[in-house]
């Protein structure tokens, strides 16, 4: 009759390697989702993207240096933070949701909009047109 101890073996090593392999699948899910962030594309153009198999251009959005309160508010309305109207006034749903973005990412809850916080905020910046820019057209 066969030792049964060793079908234990295989099968041990065999769950131990898809747990690794599933470690890694969710590292590059996560890096796949940072990179897209940080280039700008979104689900929709993902989608598109990968149903006709056509790549498509992204316009790049620099984020300004030094950002306005629309700025903030608009970048943290697109992270999920604010759910506000953008309007450049700092009241206390913007301060709040300062600190709640501050402290999903490591920083200091501190409410203000520094170079750290800006750093990491400013990936979810998306250019918004100006009022003066929408009465030209």
């Amino acid at each position: 009759m066969i030792n049964k101890s060793w079908l234990l073996i295989p099968a041990a090593l065999v769950m131990a390697g898809c747990a690794t392999c599933d470690t890694r699948v969710s590292d590059l899910e996560t890096r796949m989702q940072t990179l897209e962030s940080k280039a700008g594309i979104s689900s929709a153009q993902k989608e598109v993207t990968e149903a006709t198999g056509e790549t498509q251009s992204v316009k790049e959005v620099v984020a300004p240096d030094s950002p306005s309160k629309k700025d903030i508010q608009a970048s943290l309305k697109t992270a999920g933070f604010y759910t506000g109207e953008v309007d450049g006034k700092m009241g206390p749903k913007t301060k709040k949701a300062i600190e709640e973005f501050q402290s999903a990412n490591g920083l200091v809850p501190d409410g203000k909009v520094g170079p750290n916080t800006w750093t990491k905020l400013k990936q979810y910046y998306t250019a918004e047109k100006s009022e003066t820019e929408a009465a030209q057209k």
